[in-house]
């Protein structure tokens, strides 16, 4: 087992965690997305796996960024905190662990604890960002009107809610913002 840095330690008791989904956000999110797949929920076991993954990851993650002054790993589904579970089981909680670490990066450390609102620039990122994760997690298989409207708007406002991410409330201007953001990948 890894050691811990005790500057490690220091943010996770002080600095606080970051956002993290909860279970009823992680299934709502996993219902909406795959409706038309016949959905199984997460159950008691699956949940513990991915928090078990979460936390592992972030200790992996804050030691690199210790070590290297930043930079996070992959997460895939080979990634060696999810391989031992079946392969369905660790697509959702990737997908669920790369949700969740593009909802950390809304909250940027200097606004911690105040009630600005970042800019909408950054907003905007952030939903391109959520919306390449759902089309990557479905394999990119359509992007008609309908697949749209029905399934990746809902999941957005799902993740943009949970995050308190202030989003329009019109569907076409939410995917306006998500379609002319995914012409070009943007470096957040």
């Amino acid at each position: 087992m890894a050691q811990v840095s005790r500057r490690t330690m220091f943010r996770r008791v002080f600095g606080g965690a970051g956002f993290e989904l909860d279970l009823e956000t992680a299934n709502d999110v996993l219902m909406r997305i795959n409706r038309s797949l016949d959905p199984v929920p997460l159950s008691d076991g699956m949940w513990t796996s991915y928090v078990a993954a979460r936390g592992r990851l972030r200790l992996s993650e804050d030691e690199r960024a210790g070590e290297t002054g930043g930079g996070a790993a992959a997460i895939d589904v080979s990634s060696q905190h999810l391989r031992d579970l079946p392969a369905l089981v660790a697509k959702d909680l990737t997908f669920l662990l790369r949700v969740e670490r593009v909802l950390r990066m809304w909250a940027p450390s200097g606004n911690a604890g105040r009630e600005e609102t970042p800019p909408s620039p950054f907003r905007d990122e952030i939903l391109v960002r959520l919306a390449r994760e759902a089309r990557g997690y479905l394999d990119n298989c359509e992007e008609t009107e309908v697949y749209q409207r029905d399934v990746l708007v809902p999941v957005l406002r799902c993740l943009a809610k949970a995050a308190k991410i202030d989003v329009p409330s019109e569907v076409a201007a939410l995917l306006d913002i998500i379609t002319s953001g995914t012409s070009a990948p943007r470096g957040l």
